[in-house]
């Protein structure tokens, strides 16, 4: 029996998602996009309408305007480009506050990536990269964080996040 298809997204990115500063080219929707310590930008753009089966997402990571990684480097089916994860911890009655934690993960090359978004007292943004069991990095949005993560839940099929 197939997998069941996750649905896309029921709204599209906001309009006023500016594209200044991102790694988002003219003509694409920014779905995602923050600034790194080291001054690197990494982005998801695309296309709206987006689902697992219809439209694109690229991955963009790098200086501003040169990004060094850019993922898919062909148009992908996009539900075998990317995987999303989404989690849930409740809060209250001694318990650590509400998290929400939203994950986007691919591989490219042999290297696992994953994007980690999580919504709590303290909103983390950060690029993990592990390989063979080992981290290989672990880069944090610094600032200028546009968008949410979230906004894709229902376009990539859950899967479980990389190792």
């Amino acid at each position: 029996m197939p997998a069941p298809v996750a649905p896309a997204p029921t709204e599209p990115p906001p309009d006023d998602f500016d594209l200044t500063g991102t790694q988002c080219e003219q003509g694409e929707v920014g779905w995602f996009s923050c600034r790194t310590a080291q001054g690197k930008v990494m982005s998801l753009c695309g296309t709206w309408p987006l689902s697992a089966t219809e439209g694109t997402l690229t991955y963009r990571f790098g200086p501003l305007g040169a990004p060094e990684l850019t993922y898919p480097g062909t148009p992908t089916p996009f539900e075998k480009a990317y995987h999303y994860r989404h989690d849930e911890t409740a809060g209250g009655m001694g318990r650590p506050a509400p998290t929400v934690t939203g994950t986007l993960s691919f591989s490219t090359s042999g290297t696992d990536h994953a994007v980690t978004m999580t919504l709590a007292e303290k909103n983390t943004t950060e690029i993990v990269v592990p390989k063979g069991g080992k981290e290989l990095a672990r880069i944090a949005c610094d600032g200028d964080v546009r968008g949410e993560l979230m906004s894709l839940e229902g376009a990539i099929d859950y899967a479980p996040p990389l190792p």
